[in-house]
């Protein structure tokens, strides 16, 4: 019980997180289009660790794991990376309600948008099923094992991809621009995070350089 009670404890502070991050330099709840956004990334939210209470304990288990363990580079990539999340939630609002930088995307891309930010959740939601050592931390277990089936196939790091795809998607739905353009703003915390987690699974752990050669795009597919 106590275990569930922690579970729903994160994925609520993760809602109220990202609401208020958005919402807050707005200075207004009439914000419709922020206000859908915020209850479908609830819905996937809750649905989706249902799910895995269900139908994938040890990868639910891996994702709930604390940030204590970090160790070396780590602990500066995350941060890091938090960071710039922080910066790319906000610039959105301050975008929209301030700054004009930009005329809005045409509804088309608006749409698109949405359909980006539900797509790549559900794919960040399908690479961590697929993977029941998805750790937040760079950490290598003893019964770890390499995965190169589903999306790991593709690329080696299949959810970083779709968290790119994520914030561009919710930025495009909000129509910023600004908020578009500084998902860019995500990448070298992330690159730095993936150089941190590969030169550990290479050393650490068995069969992931001969998975390096079998699968040979980290992030993009045919480009890197």
């Amino acid at each position: 019980m106590g275990n569930y009670l922690k579970i729903f404890f994160i994925v609520l502070f993760s809602i109220a997180f990202f609401s208020i991050l958005l919402l807050g330099p707005a200075l207004t709840t009439k914000w419709p289009d922020a206000f859908v956004l915020i209850l479908i990334y609830a819905f996937l939210q809750i649905t989706c660790t249902i799910y895995m209470i269900i139908y994938a304990p040890k990868s639910l288990e891996a994702r709930m794991g604390n940030y204590v363990s970090q160790k070396g580079l780590d602990r500066i990539a995350t941060p890091l990376l938090w960071l710039s999340l922080l910066i790319w939630i906000i610039s959105n609002p301050i975008d929209v309600f301030y700054l004009n930088l930009f005329l809005p995307p045409v509804v088309e891309l608006k749409y698109l948008g949405l359909f980006l930010f539900i797509f790549s959740f559900l794919m960040v939601f399908l690479a961590i099923v697929q993977n029941e050592f998805a750790a937040p931390t760079v950490l290598i277990s003893n019964e770890q094992k390499v995965i190169d089936s589903g999306l790991y196939s593709i690329v080696r790091h299949p959810m970083y991809l779709s968290f790119g795809i994520w914030c561009l998607g919710a930025s495009l739905w909000l129509e910023s621009y600004l908020g578009c353009i500084l998902v860019l703003i995500l990448f070298p915390p992330v690159l730095f995070r993936i150089y941190i987690e590969e030169r550990e699974l290479i050393n650490e752990l068995d069969g992931y350089l001969e998975y390096t050669k079998k699968v040979k795009y980290r992030l993009i597919p045919y480009i890197y």
